[in-house]
């Protein structure tokens, strides 16, 4: 990260080095206002309705668009906890990056990516229906009809994904969200990997402990089944309300994983 506003980048940059523009940052001055705008967009032109959720650097708030009066969600990211901690910063451009290539029905969208001095905003689809885990929740589990619904909208979404060379890595009820329409859209892509091939082998241990593939777990590098076997472990929670190989130990779990051991389909019992 390039702190020194005098240094010109070409000084700074070693022999095999590369930059990558992913925020705009401007040089402070005394005129400068606290709002940075890109593509025309500030806090400004936004009316906050409520917090949706918040994290360890980052909080998601439902805003209004005082021209439109159209809704959105922000994800408000804070540049101090961001540079001090290199994975959540590393996260953070990916996402940033990763949002600005998708367009798809059953995908968040971003609209707009902005900045102050002290915060990042990505502006997203605000989705009202909440997410398919508080739904689960509530339930306790989904009809077979309504699960092949979701599950068929998840894979679309997935397969969209993969065709633009990106390999999700953390599905599960809490990232898929539900719109005005009952519609899913995938959300969170803090993890995810660019540059997916068929072939393609990633070592990096990420993920949500419930929903780890047996290879993630052995870490013997993963690829595209990793997302798949998220998706298989969704199915089995959406129509039994449980994890596959899960009995309460989650070292247990893994272990089971990990072993290849088989589980029972509980929904055909």
């Amino acid at each position: 990260m390039l702190v020194d506003y005098g240094l010109a980048v070409l000084e700074v940059l070693e022999d095999g080095d590369c930059l990558e523009a992913i925020f705009e940052v401007q040089a402070p001055s005394r005129m400068a206002k606290e709002t940075i705008q890109e593509a025309g967009v500030s806090v400004g032109d936004f009316k906050t309705i409520r917090v949706l959720g918040t994290g360890a650097s980052c909080r998601v708030v439902q805003v209004q668009h005082k021209l439109t009066g159209k809704q959105y969600a922000v994800k408000v990211l804070s540049k101090r906890k961001l540079v001090t901690h290199d994975k959540k910063l590393e996260r953070a451009i990916a996402e940033k990056r990763v949002l600005s290539r998708l367009s798809h029905p059953f995908v968040v969208q971003m609209h707009w990516a902005f900045q102050t001095q002290g915060h990042l905003f990505l502006v997203l689809d605000y989705c009202s229906g909440g997410e398919l885990f508080y739904h689960l929740d509530r339930r306790g589990q989904f009809s077979e009809m309504d699960t092949r619904f979701y599950i068929s909208e998840i894979l679309l979404g997935l397969e969209y994904l993969h065709s633009q060379g990106i390999l999700y890595r953390d599905l599960k009820p809490e990232n898929c969200l539900l719109d005005s329409g009952g519609h899913i859209r995938l959300t969170d892509f803090g993890l995810s990997k660019e540059n997916l091939t068929q072939s393609a082998l990633f070592q990096s241990f990420v993920g949500t402990v419930l929903y780890l593939s047996p290879e993630m777990i052995r870490r013997e590098g993963h690829g595209l089944a990793l997302d798949f076997y998220c998706l298989g472990c969704l199915l089995y929670v959406l129509l039994t309300g449980k994890l596959p190989h899960f009995t309460g130990d989650v070292n247990q779990m893994c272990a089971r994983r990990a072993k290849g051991e088989a589980f029972e389909a509980g929904w055909l019992g």
